[in-house]
């Protein structure tokens, strides 16, 4: 009979020998994923569309891009499945989980399956009516862009975006911004109670998304308190995940269309809007402004450290 001591040896290097199988795991093969900065906890998974699913069921993932009849979307052709790799074998497709979802909003008879009913507000009219029309049948993830590839208000090309999207942290958060900066728009650009912003940046038609905010409030989220800060990261495209979107009715996203129709702003101010409240609308977070770094590191898997634009005088800074 094994001796008290060498029981307990025994069972030492047991748990030696499991803890390191799960470490070769998931840095070896088994998982992809960049681990958190030191200091960051993992949050449990948002959704678990993916992560925590033991079936075979394939991805699925939308880009809705908000374009002109004669944009080149060309650039798509080089965006893959790399994304895959993040996750457990049993979830990698034999095909491409992206599709496209292409609103021209110049078009005056746009086919059914990117119908909208009108040409107002900019990418809000396309977002909204592609969550109305496929609310019932959304895929796993909704890729929201503009369409162009490269762009000062995204975090670099597009398709190295889109194909370094780290699919966990979606999962987990359930809202990705495409821009990690917080310039112009963090930490605090819409002051709709107190109207005391301290601006950084060109402030485009700022105060007049911030008193439209306050003004309509009411009509678009009913009940809910006016938060005295909204600020999220520009510029209205974003990943979420399909139970994200879902986190509000359909009615919710055809009451928010219905106020667009119904708007006699301008594009320029009535997008800007929901510009603003993007990160709100999915998340119900007034202020989502994730540190840039972490930002970039957690959600792209640009971990190496770099100088990032700091706030002016009067505006907080990340910690």
């Amino acid at each position: 009979m094994l001796s008290s001591r060498k029981l307990k040896v025994a069972a030492l290097f047991a748990v030696l020998l499991l803890t390191l199988s799960a470490a070769f795991y998931l840095y070896s093969g088994g998982s992809k994923y960049i681990p958190f900065p030191p200091g960051l906890a993992a949050s449990p998974s948002h959704s678990g569309t993916a992560a925590n699913k033991d079936d075979h069921t394939p991805l699925s993932a939308a880009i809705v891009a908000a374009v002109q009849k004669d944009t080149d979307l060309g650039w798509l052709s080089e965006v893959n499945n790399r994304c895959l790799l993040l996750l457990p074998p049993s979830h990698v497709n034999t095909h491409s989980m992206w599709k496209l979802h292409r609103y021209n909003f110049d078009d005056p008879n746009p086919p059914p399956s990117a119908w909208f009913p009108a040409n107002k507000g900019h990418e809000a009219m396309m977002y909204l009516s592609y969550i109305i029309t496929n609310y019932n049948s959304l895929p796993n993830y909704s890729l929201f862009i503009h369409g162009h590839r490269q762009s000062w208000h995204q975090e670099g090309d597009m398709v190295d975006l889109i194909n370094s999207l780290q699919i966990q942290a979606l999962e987990r958060d359930g809202y990705v911004p495409l821009r990690c900066d917080w310039y112009p728009s963090c930490p605090a650009e819409i002051r709709p109670l107190d109207h005391d912003a301290t601006v950084w940046g060109p402030g485009v038609h700022r105060e007049d998304a911030e008193r439209e905010i306050g003004k309509s409030w009411k009509e678009l989220f009913g009940s809910i308190e006016l938060p005295r800060t909204i600020a999220s990261q520009c510029c209205a495209q974003f990943a979420v995940t399909r139970d994200t979107i879902h986190r509000r009715s359909r009615a919710d996203y055809e009451r928010m269309r219905e106020w667009l129709l119904r708007s006699e702003l301008i594009d320029d101010i009535s997008g800007r809007v929901f510009e603003k409240l993007w990160a709100y609308i999915m998340t119900g977070d007034a202020v989502r402004c994730p540190p840039p770094q972490q930002c970039a590191c957690q959600y792209f898997g640009r971990c190496t450290p770099r100088e990032w634009p700091i706030p002016p005088e009067g505006l907080a800074k990340w910690e």
